[in-house]
């Protein structure tokens, strides 16, 4: 009896030391446990190795892994003050692993867990600083005390009895989303417009075109902004939108920015139709920056083939045959840099003309005059260009009274009046 009593008792022994050794093995979830924080560790440190070797990859693609994370830590199509503000956000990261939601099966293979990264709330301090621009904002953030929190939902596959991570490139997408911010620190433009100016117009208030093949409205503004690449414009005739251009231009010298309309800009050499015609100009935030507003008329004051210009007085055509090619002329520009005056016309293939221009001033003294050229048959107009640096003048547009026109036998083809 006492023999059958210690058997028994050696029994109830074994079974609980094998329930203590049971109890000591590690499970599935805590495998998963224990493979998380290395991952977080390595997100942090931007290991790629290390997503290399524990990570499930699909072969048949041939994935580039670390082409993959360069997206996220490395992007050369960042400036550099946009990758300075992406590292400081990167290197405000931690992490608390959500320890209860682990869920895994050695027999399925398959584990998932919770992760709660926290880094500095980026998006709260752009929504509420008055940055103007991303070297404040990188300023401001290094002083930002505010943390906001991303749940990130990791998942496992085993392989060869050892965790890897089944979708590696979710973790960082779901994370790194200060990778595709856009840092818009929006100007107003209009702050900063110093004057407008409709080139070539006339009237009373230098505002009216007659039988005119373009409209330009030249706009003047601070050099603290590039309107250039920050704006661009519609033009509306009579309230009804015409056109709209992808950007603003600036000329050559950068003294001021211009929008035009029809004529040189659409490569059509007709006058364009009577009407009210407004140019307004917009940031990319399609903020309304500036509008203005001119009148185009069509009349007979000009005389055959003739263009009315800002002094009142018209085109003189001379006796040149080339004049009966022409099908409108008139003054582009004049700044004090630099004018442009423009022919358009349509000649055969077969015929060739020459020309060349002089410029004249009050006294009728020339101080200018241009080499001869050739009036191209595959072309529509001539630009005849002179900076106040060609023609040896401090300003062009004040020493300027005349243009007179020349063909290469000499003969008149056109005089036009500044």
């Amino acid at each position: 009896m006492k023999g059958r009593y210690i058997s028994a008792l050696l029994v109830v022994i074994m079974l609980l030391s094998l329930a203590s050794c049971s109890s000591d093995a590690p499970t599935a979830d805590d495998e998963v446990r224990d493979f998380t924080k290395e991952v977080c560790d390595n997100v942090i440190a931007g290991d790629y190795n290390f997503f290399e070797e524990n990570s499930l990859l699909d072969e048949k693609k041939d994935r580039d892994l670390e082409d993959v994370l360069d997206v996220y830590y490395d992007n050369d199509m960042w400036d550099k003050d946009q990758k300075k503000i992406s590292d400081y956000i990167k290197d405000s990261l931690s992490y608390e692993i959500d320890y209860n939601s682990a869920y895994a099966s050695h027999a399925r293979k398959t584990g998932e867990i919770d992760v709660y990264f926290k880094y500095v709330d980026y998006k709260t301090l752009f929504n509420t600083c008055d940055c103007t621009s991303i070297k404040d904002y990188y300023k401001e953030l290094k002083d930002y005390d505010k943390t906001t929190e991303q749940k990130v939902h990791i998942t496992f596959v085993m392989e060869k009895k050892h965790w890897v991570l089944a979708d590696y490139e979710k973790i960082f997408v779901d994370l790194f989303t200060w990778k595709d911010f856009h840092y818009d620190f929006t100007l107003d433009y209009s702050k900063y417009i110093e004057g407008t100016e409709w080139n070539g117009a006339v009237g009373a208030n230098l505002d009216e075109y007659h039988n005119t093949i373009y409209l330009e409205l030249d706009i003047f503004a601070s050099s603290k902004v590039d309107l250039s690449t920050d704006c661009y414009y519609k033009v509306f005739r009579d309230g009804e939108e015409i056109y709209e251009a992808d950007v603003m231009s600036s000329d050559y010298l950068s003294k001021y920015y211009y929008a035009l309309y029809n004529g040189y800009l659409l490569n059509n050499g007709e006058p364009i139709d009577e009407g009210t015609y407004t140019i307004t100009v917009y940031d990319f935030n399609d903020n309304e920056v500036l509008s203005e507003s001119c009148t185009v008329v069509k009349d007979d004051d000009s005389g055959s083939g003739g263009v009315s210009i800002g002094s009142g007085r018209s085109v003189e055509f001379g006796d040149s045959d080339f004049v009966d090619y022409i099908s409108q002329a008139g003054w582009y520009e004049r700044h004090p840099s630099k004018m442009e005056y423009d022919i358009w016309y349509s000649i055969g293939s077969a015929q060739s003309f020459e020309y060349y221009f002089e410029l004249y001033d009050a006294d009728g003294n020339v101080f200018y005059t241009s080499d001869t050229l050739e009036i191209a048959s595959n072309s529509s107009y001539i630009e005849l260009i002179v900076s106040a640096d060609d023609a040896g003048v401090d300003d062009i547009k004040e020493s300027l009274d005349t243009i007179v026109v020349y063909d290469g036998d000499g003969k008149v083809i056109l005089t036009d009046y500044d």
